[in-house]
């Protein structure tokens, strides 16, 4: 067994948390000497109990081994581990980094230079734009956007650095193996395709509800700056800002009106001291992020030039289903299910053909699952 599948398999054994690992690693030498260790060798380490011991003992290694790296073959999902050069260098400055991510798309070294755009799910009409924006900004000056790929304010924000064609991760609380929520495949893949869907949680674990809040610290550790969009009074956005400021990261909040619910969180959070986002230059400002160098000089370059702008409609290169569906929108909005019924499209498919039209500016998404066409002259 290398020292890479040890560390695989002591990130999956029931019991182990990361911290414990570490100390376990520090105190053995390798993670291979941890799965070696007799079990008696192992009292007297802080925080270890007998428990976790048996869990380590009892675990199907081999087993385990060969049907995770079966799943990363088949779906192309990597593994990179807390001490390889792949592993995000700002990540691993948090108390609790994880020992072992897995990863759908490459991390790079300018994923360094990312700042957090998050919020509720249950996100108003005004956040969703707000959230585009600042993303597709920040994208603009070469900086990734990091989120959680749930369903409001991640998802616009994802959206957004897409559409502006930058970087963006996504950290999910479950497996890779999951796609949570169900509706963001078509968004997954893409994100997979410009940046990198990551966790730390072996392939198959669920999408659990006590799996979030530790998601939730990858999120912010990955980020030199957090920006919340929308909160309510119990958000976890809320619990990201909370790991922001323990792990020495600049907290951002944007106002929102004092009687919507989903400007509880984020007007608490200017009320306790978060610097207040009315646009990108307030976290370029407090951030002082070096842009000399920024690869968004190429997407400025392009657009000024004509290459990066939308084609007219007579050139829109569709492939024959884009096409089915965009001819069966119109001005008006509507639900993608009836949309499927349409067009006799299954829903993964329509799923991804609308994302791939919305990116390229001839969709647009409205809340709810609802779509219309966007005419171009």
């Amino acid at each position: 067994m290398t020292e890479k599948e040890a560390a695989v398999v002591l990130n999956a054994v029931p019991g182990l948390s990361n911290r414990m690992v570490l100390r376990l690693i520090g105190h053995f030498g390798t993670a291979v000497a941890v799965l070696r260790a007799k079990s008696r060798v192992f009292a007297g380490i802080e925080g270890v109990s007998a428990a976790a011991v048996k869990n380590i003992r009892c675990f199907e290694q081999d087993e385990f081994l060969k049907k995770e790296y079966s799943l990363c073959s088949s779906l192309k999902i990597q593994v990179t581990t807390l001490w390889e050069d792949g592993f995000p260098r700002i990540l691993k400055q948090i108390p609790d980094c994880p020992v072992v991510l897995y990863h759908k798309g490459d991390i790079r070294h300018e994923d360094d230079t990312s700042v957090a755009v998050i919020g509720s799910r249950r996100a108003t009409v005004y956040g969703r734009l707000v959230a585009e924006q600042l993303a597709s900004r920040l994208a603009d000056f070469g900086i990734t956007v990091v989120s959680g790929m749930a369903r409001g304010i991640d998802s616009a924000a994802h959206t957004g650095s897409l559409k502006a064609r930058g970087r963006t991760l996504a950290v999910l609380g479950c497996g890779l193996t999951h796609i949570y929520p169900p509706e963001n495949e078509g968004l997954m893949e893409t994100i997979a395709r410009h940046g990198a869907v990551l966790s730390e949680f072996p392939l198959e674990t669920a999408p659990l509800r006590y799996n979030f809040p530790r998601r939730n610290r990858i999120i912010s550790g990955l980020s030199l700056g957090v920006i919340v969009v929308e909160a309510h009074r119990r958000s976890g956005a809320l619990i990201t800002s909370r790991f922001a400021l323990e792990q020495g990261r600049e907290v951002f909040s944007v106002p929102g009106r004092v009687d919507q619910p989903a400007s509880w969180g984020t007007n608490q959070l200017i009320k306790d001291g978060a610097r207040v986002v009315l646009g990108v230059e307030d976290i370029l400002e407090e951030l002082r992020i070096p842009l000399r160098n920024c690869p968004s000089q190429r997407v400025f370059q392009e657009r000024a030039s004509g290459r990066g702008g939308l084609k007219p409609a007579a050139g829109m290169n569709l492939t024959a289903g884009q096409q089915l569906i965009y001819d069966n929108l119109d001005g008006k909005p509507v639900h993608i299910d009836g949309l499927a019924a349409q067009c006799q499209k299954a829903g993964t498919e329509i799923t991804e053909a609308l994302l791939q039209m919305e990116l390229r500016g001839f969709v647009k998404r409205w809340p709810g699952q609802y779509y219309s066409k966007i005419e171009h002259l």
